[in-house]
């Protein structure tokens, strides 16, 4: 399981103003990565809001990432955001693309968002719940914090206490191939602790 954090940039001129039908067929949108930290990138991860047009897509199926050569990468998708039609079906308006990229530690790779499917990373990561814990990237979370980490928060006063002591409300955010996440809540009361934890799995 990786852990990383790139910069990508993308655009979509005119993505919002649609004055006929769109298909998926006619999407073709560039992502650009841009390597500005001067390090060679090698299956690192990306991720990025794009915009799509109204009508276009209702769920991200048939929707992939392509490299510059025209081959599939994997990758994976989550709507952000749908347009306000009338009715019960909403299309998507921005899609969350996360993925896999190689980039030279001083240039740049350009990506091509069409219709088609993404292969699976090598080594996928995902969520598996089991009572107590959650699995994921090799690791298992206790859902009391006690493993495999042991979270401590301390007050002004300087007395500690532990996670096990307050309630936590655990939801998964994402569950893979590429990247998994699971989201931590406590609730917030005047004179006691409150907290929010992100844990995040990347695929290699």
């Amino acid at each position: 399981t990786a852990f990383a954090v790139v910069l990508l940039v993308g655009s979509m001129a005119g993505a919002g103003e649609v004055s006929s039908p769109v298909k998926l067929a006619d999407l073709d949108l560039p992502l650009t990565v841009q390597e500005s930290a001067g390090v060679e990138r090698k299956g690192d991860i990306c991720s990025t809001g794009v915009p799509l047009p109204l009508g276009m897509i209702q769920e991200p199926d048939g929707i992939a990432l392509f490299d510059d050569k025209g081959a599939a990468v994997p990758a994976q998708f989550r709507v952000l955001e749908r347009w306000p039609n009338l009715g019960d079906n909403k299309s998507v308006k921005w899609l969350l693309v996360t993925f896999l990229t190689d980039a030279s530690k001083d240039g740049k790779s350009v990506y091509h968002l069409k219709a088609g499917k993404n292969p699976a990373p090598a080594r996928p990561v995902k969520i598996e719940e089991k009572g107590d814990a959650y699995e994921m990237g090799g690791q298992v979370f206790k859902k009391d914090f006690s493993g495999p980490f042991r979270l401590v928060l301390t007050d002004p006063d300087g007395k500690e206490i532990t996670s096990a002591e307050v309630p936590v409300t655990w939801s998964v955010w994402e569950s893979g191939p590429i990247r998994s996440c699971l989201r931590a809540e406590s609730p917030t009361a005047p004179d006691k602790f409150g907290f929010i934890a992100w844990v995040y799995a990347y695929a290699d």
